[in-house]
């Protein structure tokens, strides 16, 4: 294995830490949090950081004001329907339903590479995309949906989630490809959701009703935002671009399959989440799926 996919996979393995953590941390946050102030909180201060990061910085940028625009783009409109999606969804549902969806989220990344790299996807891994979409919904999806009369439920929303984020991903690849850096994807789009998220608090709470707001609040609650912002923010996005840039998209996309060994502990543990006969059995179906996509990959191996 050469040096370059060894730092990739590096990168990539402590990224997958932090955001399988994140699914907790989040979670015990939105306690303190609603999810409008949870994400302009956070996302303000990626943003500042962000902005430093170019001022002191002062990365080289090729075709400066195109890619600007690209990767304020991603931010601006994808992370922030997809994060939108994904907390006011996680404040409506569990950490283990989340693991759950977004265990289809690398299988969602292989088939839009097919679609958009043109990489090459098997009938095998066809199959086990529709086996894993079926766990998910039958799973995770179907009942929270009868249940509430087809109302938008937070695991629809999450599962809303994992499809925009994935689109994100595949975006951020296209000009990754284009040998923009790490650093300039990663803050340029947390710089473009931070300005989305702080007009639209401070349009709904005005300057002085948001520093209240968030003020008000104890300060446990604070030092969850503090590890979305940094680590499972700008710190995270940084390393996940950088080990992305490397290695293949179907690659990169396995290692969300790493992220529940961090994250359903915790929630058991800490959160007090129980895990239910119905999660084990949209676990075992995701899981049989993830098998026969993956299987092609295990034959050349």
């Amino acid at each position: 294995m050469s040096r370059k996919r060894t730092a990739a996979y590096l990168y990539l393995i402590t990224a997958t830490i932090i955001w399988g953590l994140a699914g907790p941390v989040a979670k015990f946050t939105l306690g303190g949090f609603s999810p409008s102030l949870f994400l302009a909180y956070r996302f303000t201060i990626s943003a500042v950081i962000g902005i430093i990061f170019f001022l002191t910085a002062r990365p080289k940028i090729k075709h400066k004001k195109k890619t600007l625009a690209l990767v304020g783009a991603n931010g601006a409109v994808l992370y922030t329907i997809s994060l939108t999606a994904l907390f006011v969804g996680l404040s409506q549902s569990t950490v283990l339903d989340l693991s759950l969806i977004a265990s289809f989220s690398p299988l969602l990344l292989v088939a839009g590479g097919a679609m958009l790299f043109h990489d090459h996807i098997t009938h095998m891994e066809k199959l086990g995309i529709s086996i894993a979409l079926v766990g998910v919904l039958l799973s995770a999806i179907i009942p929270t949906i009868l249940a509430s009369g087809f109302a938008l439920t937070g695991n629809v929303l999450i599962l809303l989630f994992v499809a925009v984020d994935a689109i994100s991903v595949l975006f951020s690849k296209s000009f990754l490809r284009h040998k923009v850096e790490p650093s300039v994807a990663a803050q340029g789009g947390l710089v473009g959701a931070g300005v989305v998220f702080l007009v639209a608090a401070l349009a709904r709470y005005g300057v002085e009703g948001f520093v209240v707001a968030i003020t008000e609040v104890p300060f446990k609650f604070h030092l969850g935002i503090l590890y979305m912002a940094f680590l499972s923010g700008s710190l995270a996005y940084y390393l996940y671009y950088r080990g992305a840039r490397s290695i293949e998209i179907s690659e990169t996309a396995l290692f969300t399959y790493l992220q529940p060994i961090f994250a359903v502990p915790l929630a058991v543990l800490w959160l007090g989440e129980k895990i239910t006969p119905l999660f084990i059995f949209g676990a075992v179906i995701i899981t049989l799926g993830v098998a026969i996509a993956e299987w092609k990959r295990k034959r050349k191996a």
